[in-house]
């Protein structure tokens, strides 16, 4: 009898069709959580978990020889702890990708996800802040945190919201964004 044939491998995966949304489920055998992660063409990504905005946000790489895909981010609801993953294609499919991640304190879980939509670049601009050098990842998710943060001012609305619509009278909410832009930073890339 002849020896059965090797599985013909599927072809290469493009980076390009990776960015986009892509509902993940992640699981360490007790618990299970459903999040939204959205994989931006200048490599970075930011995790949306249920109640959260900005659950996490990091950079992601292809790795063509062996169509997987590098996730290196910081948990943002756990105070910044590291962690990184590793997904391959489930399947033939190109948009479906599973895996595990382990952050810095030896957690290990499970992910699975499908791509359900395209993704384009961020285009966030916040009057007063600079934002030169953020990720778009990074970018969209300060911006989800000032717009979860109320404003202190008596305008009635949130950091983000003032900073759009008050920049030119309210200097709290500038003072205050700007603080929390600084500890944004030094949370994510310590």
């Amino acid at each position: 009898a002849a020896p059965p044939l090797p599985e013909p491998r599927p072809p290469a995966t493009d980076a390009s069709a990776l960015a986009g949304v892509w509902s993940v489920t992640v699981g360490n055998g007790s618990q299970q959580l459903e999040e939204t992660v959205i994989l931006f063409p200048d490599g970075s990504y930011r995790v949306m978990a249920p109640g959260a905005p900005a659950a996490a946000v990091g950079k992601w790489r292809l790795n063509r020889a062996d169509n997987t895909v590098e996730f290196f981010g910081v948990n943002l609801l756990n105070l910044g702890v590291r962690y990184q993953c590793t997904m391959g294609r489930t399947g033939a499919s190109t948009l479906s990708y599973s895996g595990t991640c382990q952050d810095e304190r030896g957690s290990v879980w499970h992910v699975a996800g499908t791509r359900t939509a395209a993704a384009g670049r961020s285009e966030v601009v916040i009057p007063g802040l600079n934002l030169e050098g953020l990720t778009d990842a990074e970018k969209e998710a300060f911006s989800g945190l000032l717009n979860n943060s109320p404003c202190t001012c008596g305008c009635g609305k949130n950091l983000l919201a003032c900073r759009l619509d008050e920049a030119e009278r309210c200097g709290n909410s500038l003072l205050v964004a700007r603080q929390m832009l600084t500890q944004f930073m030094a949370l994510v890339r310590r």
